[in-house]
Parts: structure tokens; sequence; C-alpha cells
């Protein structure tokens, strides 16, 4: 009886540590992305602000653009969202 206990209290830890491995990792993965599409959006506006007076410059496919990394911010965030709760 105390050997099933001991068993499953390892059990219990292991699956724990596992579970803020993956916590962690998730974490790491959701910062490198929110900051990559941080430094990619200050890129982006400093060209918008280098913009001289007379100067042609699309707005509009500027504003595409920003919209379409925040779509894909968003899938990949969804993505790691996922795998986490995979490994639960």
């Amino acid at each position: 009886m105390k050997n099933r206990n001991k068993e499953k209290m390892n059990t219990i830890a292991y699956c724990e540590q596992v579970l803020r491995a993956a916590e962690t990792q998730a974490e790491t993965e959701s910062i490198a992305l929110i900051d990559n599409f941080t430094k990619l959006r200050k890129h982006k506006f400093r060209q918008l602000y280098a913009i001289k007076d007379g100067e042609h410059f699309d707005y509009n496919g500027f504003k595409k653009q920003l919209h379409a990394e925040i779509d894909k911010l968003e899938d990949d965030l969804m993505g790691v969202e996922l795998k986490l709760q995979e490994s639960l």
C-alpha cells in the first residue's frame, strides 16, 4: 500500500514537472513571437515617420501588412496555446 502511494506521488510529481516545463516553453515561445512582432512594428513605423512631404507612400498597403502580421501573430500564439493544451 505504501509503495503504491509512493508510486502515485512520484507520478504526480513527474506530471507537475512536465507541465511546468511545457508552460515555461510556451511562455518563452510566446514572448519571442511578441518580440519579433514588436520589432517589425517599430521598423514599419520608422518607415512611416521617415516619409518626407510630397513623397508617395502606400498607406493601404502599409495597413494591410500590419493587419496581416497581427493575424499571423494571433495564429502563432494560438498554435503555442494548442501545443500547451496537448501537453496536458
